[in-house]
């Protein structure tokens, strides 16, 4: 849990911690300046995960669409606090085994494109998607929060369904 880690942290019960968010990070920082921060690449990601199985996911037009409305280095920004790394499947601190993210297709952000696959798609009038998430770690919200503006410039409403842990 993002909070506790937080709570540990300011009171000193921890000697190291990592993911935490950065707005998080800066403020456990400001009220003890015991704590040291470094900031390194990772080898993780966040992702998101779409169920092809479920209509209109079906439809590759519409997940490139999707893909293509994104502009990932701001929702990596979002994640790290204005500074943050774009990855492909494999993060590129893997850098032997990553693909460079200019290799990749549709991750570029092309907003026309979009609308055009999505009205090839029969959603020329937009469509409505809903994400379901937990409330931590709190980086999943973020990312979603910056992806559901995003998706809206094309036409996708992007309904966030927050759920708890069964832990």
């Amino acid at each position: 849990d993002e909070g506790a880690r937080v709570c540990d942290v300011r009171a000193g019960q921890l000697d190291f911690t990592d993911l935490l968010v950065d707005t998080l990070a800066k403020g456990s920082l400001a009220s003890n300046p015991a704590i040291v921060s470094e900031k390194f690449p990772g080898n993780f990601s966040v992702m998101t995960r779409i169920n092809i199985k479920e209509k209109t996911l079906d439809d590759i037009r519409v997940r490139q669409a999707m893909s293509l409305a994104l502009d990932r280095q701001a929702i990596a920004n979002a994640l790290g606090g204005g500074v943050g790394i774009v990855n492909g499947p494999i993060p590129t601190a893997l850098t032997d085994w990553a693909v460079p993210v200019a290799d990749l297709p549709n991750f570029k952000t092309d907003v026309a494109k979009a609308k055009q696959l999505l009205a090839d798609a029969g959603y020329a009038n937009g469509l409505k998607l809903t994400a379901v998430l937990l409330r931590s770690p709190q980086n999943r919200q973020i990312m979603l929060e910056a992806m559901q503006a995003q998706l809206k410039t094309v036409g996708i409403d992007l309904q966030l369904q927050f759920v708890e842990s069964a832990d």
